[in-house]
Order: C-alpha cells, then sequence, then structure tokens
C-alpha cells in the first residue's frame, strides 16, 4: 500500500466507511466498497472494477482474485489486492491500520456490532419484500395476466393483456426512477452500476441468445420466471411442473457455468465502455427514462382504446366494476396491475438498494450443494458459490416470490377462481420452465429483471434483450400452433 494509507485522516477513514457500511456487504467485495476505497488512494490507481455474474453479483476486479463466499479480499503491503480467508475486516485493515493491541480490538467490536446491524437489515428487508410480494401476486391475479393462455395468446397477438401490464409496469418503473436520479443521484446511480450487466462478462450476443432462450421457454410454458409463483398460488393445473423445471435449469446452468464461462467470453461479443442510452444521447437519464415512461403510456392507452381490457377477459363481469364494486372484480385493467407493480420500485430501491428481479431467486434456491464439495473442488463453481450463502443482496428475491404465491392465493381464493385456471400439459411446463431460467441465468436478466428494470434505468443490455426475448417467443409460438393445434386456445376455465 502506498504510504498515504498510513496517515492519519485516511485511517479515520477507513474506520468510518467500514463502521456505516453492512458488514455481509463488505465481506461479499461489494462495488461500491471498492469505489469508495480507489477514491481514498487505498487501492492502486487506474484499478477498475466490473461485475461479474448476473445483474446482482458480487464486484471482481482487473487483477482482483475471484472472491469466494467464505473469503474476502485484503490489501497487501504493496498494494495489491489478495485473497484472504481470515476476517474480512481484520484482513483489509490488518497491516495498515492495526498499529496497536488496542486499535485491534476496536475493530473486532466493530464487526460484532456490523454482524448486529445484518440482523436487524435481514428483518427489514424481508418484512419489505414480503409486503412487496403480496402485491406482486395480488397484481398479477387481478390483472388476469398469469394465465398460461394469456402468455401464448400475446405471442400470437389474439390478446394484449400481456403487453399492456408489462409496458404499464415498465413506463412506472422508469418514472420511479426519473424521481429517483433526483432526489437520490449518489444512491442511485449506485444502484445502476450494480445492475449493469454489461460488466459481468456478458456482452450483446449471450444477452441476445439468452433472451431467446427465455422467450421460447414463455412460449412454451405460458409463463415467465416471475409469474411461475403467482401461478402456483392460484392453483393452476400443472404450474409446479413449470416451477420445478426452472429450479433445474437454475441448477444446471450453476452446475455447467464453470464449462461456459470461457465461451461466453470468448463470443458473447465486447462489453462496451458505454453501458447507459443516456451516454450515447444528449440527454440526461431522467429526461431519457421520462421520454420512456412517456412512450409506454402512450402506447398502453392506444391498446386499450383499440382493445378494451374487458373484450379480452376469459369471463364475462359480473357487473360494470365501478369505483364502488372495484375492489370485488375478479378483473382490474392490465394497466393498473402494471402500474402496481412498477411502483414496487419505490421500496425496493429505497430498502435494499436495488431494482425488480426474480430469476435470482432460482438460482439461490439451488446452489447450497456446493458447500458440500472440498475446497479443491468448488473453487471451479465460482458461479454457484456466490448463491450458496445467505446474504441480503443474494436471497431478498426469495421473501418476494413466496409471498407472491400466498398473495395470489388470497386474491383467487376471494375470487372463487382458486384451482380453476387450467395450464399446460406437463412437458410443456417443464421444458418450459427449464428454458425460461436457463435463458435468464444466461442473458443475465428475465423479465423483470430486463423488462422492468434493465430498460428502465436505459441499460443497453436490456433493450437488445427484450426485443429477442418477444421475438423469439412469438416465433416459438406459431411453429408451436403450427405442429400442435391444441398450442392455442387450450381449455377454458372450469368453474
Amino acid at each position: 500500500m502506498s504510504e498515504k494509507a498510513h496517515d492519519p485522516f485516511e485511517r479515520w477513514l477507513l474506520l468510518r466507511i467500514f463502521s456505516i457500511l453492512q458488514f455481509d456487504d463488505f465481506a461479499a467485495g461489494r462495488l461500491g466498497v471498492f469505489n469508495v476505497l480507489s477514491r481514498a488512494g487505498s487501492l492502486q490507481p487506474g484499478r477498475e472494477l466490473e461485475e461479474r455474474g448476473d445483474n446482482h453479483g458480487a464486484a471482481k476486479g482487473v487483477g482482483v482474485p475471484n472472491l469466494n463466499a467464505d473469503e474476502s479480499l485484503a490489501l497487501g503491503q504493496d498494494g495489491a489486492v489478495e485473497r484472504s480467508s481470515v476476517n474480512p475486516l481484520a484482513a483489509h485493515l490488518g497491516e495498515n491500520l492495526r498499529d496497536s493491541d488496542s486499535e485491534a480490538s476496536d475493530l473486532e467490536s466493530q464487526v460484532q456490532t456490523r454482524q448486529g446491524d445484518s440482523l436487524r437489515r435481514w428483518l427489514i428487508v424481508g418484512i419489505t419484500t414480503s409486503i412487496m410480494g403480496l402485491i406482486f401476486g395480488f397484481a398479477f391475479a387481478k390483472s388476469r395476466v398469469y394465465e398460461p393462455h394469456v402468455i401464448r395468446a400475446q405471442f400470437l397477438f389474439e390478446k394484449w393483456i400481456m403487453l399492456k401490464m408489462f409496458l404499464a409496469a415498465a413506463g412506472t418503473s422508469a418514472a420511479v426512477f426519473a424521481v429517483a436520479a433526483i432526489v437520490a443521484p449518489a444512491k442511485f446511480e449506485a444502484a445502476r452500476l450494480d445492475w449493469d450487466s454489461s460488466r459481468c462478462g456478458r456482452g450483446p450476443r449471450s444477452a441476445a441468445l439468452g433472451g431467446m432462450i427465455l422467450g421460447s421457454g414463455m412460449a412454451i410454458a405460458g409463463a415467465c420466471p416471475g409469474m411461475v409463483l403467482p401461478q402456483v398460488g392460484a392453483g393452476v393445473t400443472n404450474s409446479g411442473f413449470t416451477l420445478l423445471g426452472g429450479i433445474i435449469g437454475a441448477f444446471a446452468y450453476g452446475l455447467l457455468e464453470p464449462l461456459m464461462a470461457p465461451l461466453l467470453r470468448r463470443y458473447s461479443g465486447p462489453s462496451g465502455k458505454f453501458a447507459y442510452v443516456d451516454e450515447y444521447v444528449p440527454l440526461s437519464f431522467s429526461q431519457c427514462s421520462a421520454l420512456l415512461a412517456l412512450g409506454c403510456g402512450l402506447v398502453v392507452f392506444l391498446l386499450e382504446y383499440l382493445v378494451p381490457w374487458q373484450s379480452e377477459l376469459s369471463l364475462p363481469l359480473e357487473d360494470d366494476c365501478s369505483l364502488q364494486t372495484f375492489f370485488k372484480c375478479y378483473a382490474w385493467p392490465p394497466s393498473v396491475g402494471g402500474a402496481l407493480i412498477g411502483s414496487l420500485q419505490i421500496p425496493v430501491f429505497a430498502v435494499v438498494g436495488t431494482f425488480l428481479g426474480s430469476s435470482t431467486s432460482y438460482q439461490t434456491t439451488c446452489s447450497s450443494w456446493v458447500l458440500l464439495l472440498s475446497d479443491s473442488i468448488s473453487r471451479y463453481f465460482t458461479y454457484a458459490k456466490r448463491f450458496a450463502r445467505p446474504t441480503v443482496d443474494t436471497h431478498w428475491q426469495l421473501f418476494y416470490v413466496c409471498m407472491a404465491i400466498l398473495g395470489a392465493f388470497l386474491t383467487e381464493y376471494a375470487s372463487g377462481l382458486l384451482g380453476k385456471v387450467p395450464g399446460v400439459p406437463i412437458g410443456y411446463g417443464f421444458c418450459g420452465g427449464f428454458l425460461m431460467v436457463w435463458g435468464s441465468r444466461m442473458g443475465a436478466g428475465c423479465t423483470s429483471g430486463h423488462g422492468l428494470s434493465g430498460m428502465a434505468v436505459m441499460m443497453l443490455h436490456s433493450f437488445l434483450a427484450v426485443p429477442f426475448m418477444f421475438g423469439a417467443g412469438i416465433a416459438v409460438a406459431f411453429i408451436a400452433r403450427a405442429v400442435d393445434p391444441s398450442f392455442y386456445p387450450g381449455p377454458a376455465i372450469q368453474l
């Protein structure tokens, strides 16, 4: 480390940084920590950091060793970043800040304090994301977009419920971020950098290919990674097999990722310096996101004018769903459901410091197996190890998606439609679920991660992945209907 690291001011600054940052965030090597340290002069000049993995991964740097779940990064005497398996805080500060026994004791007490804070953060995030999940499941059930034939109908241009809800959610997300970038610019920019998939070793080709695989699975299963959970809660026939296919797809990806990683790095295309639309146009981020929100709103309004939502429902409404009886209606306008889901960006950004996504939950569900391996073997499965140990940043989605099941269950139970929506055959559901999650892992984002959050933060990879996702879904749907006449419309709701 440079001589500057021994200055009293910098030592005080580093201590203050670690006193306010979450302990488990530092242990995971968060991007924001190293940005602050580099600006403070603790890292060698010019050492850039990049994300690896999916949108929520831990940071890794040029010349910085891969960080395992039970390890941390330490700064050596010469300023190089080294791997360490000891206490993360002491490892980082040890040789440079621990000039006396009393200072070492202070550092250890701070570590214990941060562990206590971590428990509080788990509680706060768990409650917040659980409430979000209930709203998520409620919105999907009320909008009726979770019905498998509705998804297939969208790809066949027979119904427009899905697109109305998708654009409403994307537009609302963009509007939320336009305000967030003004109200909390530093926090928003840190979250946006953390979401940037162009720094995860996946270039434009992998984003496009992943989107195509994801879209194909959506058409086959009549679902998307986040939508499967409300389907399970609503009792959609065979939806459990779709969920099982997604979990196995995530397991297979984590198992085979060491073999695919070199290919992705070689053939996925350049990630490029610029990752955002607003870095290519003479507009600020807030202006770009406001335009996206306006565009999405206009398209939703046009679609609703041409195809009223009541005309697309599987069952007729018992009344006109006026304001007085609105909450009793079994179906709501998809634009309202989309706006509800888009508004969930507010709590997830404010409390968790990230954006909406759902496919990471599949990876965290089936990555603990790597902890059973010896260190000599598990070191090859760096991708799976990142999701093996519970951290708030990788596991918050579990609260979210599990409560989405309950939200849809309660909504459909109250509507009298629990278990009455037909699903797809078991083979379609399982294969489609597998492809959906595999594609989202390869493309570093799912329908929510790319479609709602990625585009709303102006990420170029998302604007590439989403058209390929819809394009592949359309192609597969038309081919499948030509080969199998029962592909659409399929069985009707059984009352």
